[in-house]
């Protein structure tokens, strides 16, 4: 946990830093679509699969990949709104290594919130809800966390994004780095 306390205060500040040198932009009425790859880390939870119940044997780690597609639409001059639908796969478990390989598919609606933009850099803070599903069972998650797009020209950028989805007995750490096209 502490170091994830440090990750976490290590990105803010970098993010400040950023911000600060930021000229005035607005997002609004802009739109951009994007893929992503995804990577996941379960982080203490006591829920491996939805399938089995681990929660009396204590914390589960699991890993796995996927991938994501979203929509974004400004909705004022530094809050943007975004859907995003994905898929990913369990692959890895520290407790049970016979594990079926489990199917997720997850969506999220978050707000983006700007602290800053330049030519090539524009920060934001995620906050929202959304779901982690398998089979017939569904997990209502809190979704909080850090995005960038690095702007390669005016429509495309390399998005990158670190997540926490967060819910009473499941907490996934997310990684997602992809491409967005803005119009």
């Amino acid at each position: 946990m502490k170091t994830l306390n440090i990750i976490t205060i290590f990105v803010l500040a970098t993010f400040l830093i950023v911000a600060s040198n930021a000229q005035a932009f607005s997002v609004k009425e802009k739109k951009a679509i994007g893929v992503a790859g995804m990577g996941y880390f379960d982080l203490n939870s006591d829920w491996e699969s939805l399938y089995f119940n681990f929660a009396s044997a204590g914390s589960t780690k699991t890993a796995g990949f996927g991938f994501v597609a979203s929509f974004e639409l400004g909705l004022a001059d530094r809050v943007s709104g975004e859907i995003s639908l994905g898929y990913s796969r369990l692959l890895y478990s520290s407790r049970q290594r016979t594990l079926i390989k489990e199917n997720y598919f997850v969506a999220d609606v978050v707000g983006h919130y700007y602290i800053g933009a330049s030519e090539k850099f524009n920060p934001y803070v995620i906050f929202g809800v959304g779901a982690v599903v398998s089979g017939s069972s569904v997990v209502p998650v809190a979704d909080v966390g850090f995005g960038m797009h690095f702007m390669l020209t005016k429509e495309f950028s390399v998005k990158t994004e670190l997540l926490i989805k967060s819910a009473v007995i499941y907490n996934r750490g997310e990684a997602r780095v992809g491409v967005a096209y803005h119009f």
